[in-house]
């Protein structure tokens, strides 16, 4: 990676970018002009990752889909469903876009993004808060799985709920615990009967 910014001036930009995602404003403050953040750009040395978001090009890791998400479409939000499902290795899909729970008014026109609209989300029920993003934790995920399959399809909620299983990341009892909570049990009572008589 070569840097046409002098070369001081572009390892002391990198050394002082402690932030995963910024904006041309948050470089500003560390002395970065327009003519200079553009030579970033170009370099390579930092890449546009949404409408005024910013990363290091050496800085990606499996999350950075969810924290751009997130920062993009902004609170209450929490990332659901098929890209829970692969963060917590219980799909074999090619997840292309970041699916992220939103108030049911939410809405965008980035196309990487899949809102998953809902009029009452829970926001208190089986959701983990991180430092940059928020998701649905394992049971939670795999029982709006089973209980909207018609958006992801029912093989995947019942692999993704085997799979769980038999790796000891859950239990049926805690899923059913979770689908109580939530006020699905009806919704799922079948699949979870099947699966404990098959036990």
């Amino acid at each position: 990676m070569s840097c046409s910014v002098d070369m001081p001036t572009c390892l002391h930009i990198l050394n002082r970018l402690h932030k995963k995602r910024f904006g041309f404003r948050y470089l500003e403050r560390l002395g970065v002009g327009y003519y200079d953040f553009r030579k970033l750009i170009s370099d390579g040395v930092i890449e546009r990752v949404s409408r005024g978001i910013y990363q290091r090009t050496d800085n990606h890791s499996d999350e950075d889909s969810f924290i751009t998400a997130s920062v993009v479409i902004g609170k209450p939000s929490a990332i659901c469903l098929l890209s829970a499902l692969e963060h917590y290795n219980l799909t074999d899909h090619i997840v292309k876009k970041t699916w992220l729970m939103v108030p049911i008014a939410k809405r965008t026109s980035i196309a990487n993004i899949r809102l998953f609209r809902k009029k009452s989300p829970r926001w208190n029920v089986g959701i983990e808060n991180k430092k940059l993003y928020s998701i649905t934790n394992i049971e939670r995920t795999l029982v709006e799985s089973m209980v909207y399959r018609r958006l992801l399809g029912s093989d995947v909620a019942i692999f993704a709920l085997k799979k769980a299983i038999k790796s000891n990341k859950t239990t049926l009892n805690k899923v059913w615990n979770m689908a109580g909570e939530l006020g699905y049990k009806n919704r799922i009572k079948s699949i979870i009967e099947v699966l404990s008589f098959n036990d």
